[in-house]
Order: C-alpha cells, then sequence, then structure tokens
C-alpha cells in the first residue's frame, strides 16, 4: 500500500480577500490596513494571490479578533 504525503493544510478551504472583506462587513482596502497594522492574521500567499484557511478565520472571529502574531 502505498504511502501518500500531504502538505500541512492540504484539504482545508481557503477564502479570499474579497470572501474576507464580505464576512468581515469590510473593503478589499480596509482588510489590506487591518494586516499591515497587525489586527489580522496575514494569510498566506499563492502566486501573489493572499489566501486565508477558513478554519483559522473562523476561530479568530470566535475568540473575539484579536491582534494577530506577526
Amino acid at each position: 500500500m502505498a504511502v501518500q504525503k500531504m502538505l500541512p493544510g492540504f484539504g482545508e478551504s481557503l477564502v479570499t480577500k474579497r470572501q474576507l472583506a464580505d464576512v468581515l462587513n469590510l473593503s478589499t482596502r480596509s482588510i489590506d490596513r487591518k494586516i499591515a497594522e497587525g489586527k489580522l492574521p496575514k494569510g498566506i500567499l499563492l502566486g501573489g494571490a493572499r489566501r486565508w484557511r477558513k478554519a483559522l478565520i473562523d476561530e479568530w472571529i470566535a475568540g473575539g479578533c484579536p491582534k494577530a502574531d506577526r
């Protein structure tokens, strides 16, 4: 039987900046500012496009939207 290697987070839902902005009722520019201020998790860059793990954002919101680790 072959062993499958999976990347950390593989198979998890990712959200776009626009989707995140819609959930938080903010503009995409406000998302950029909050990332720069350390008030929002940075997410990951994929070919120049930023994405966030949905589970991480759900936890962040449930935790009261604390300052993000830089």
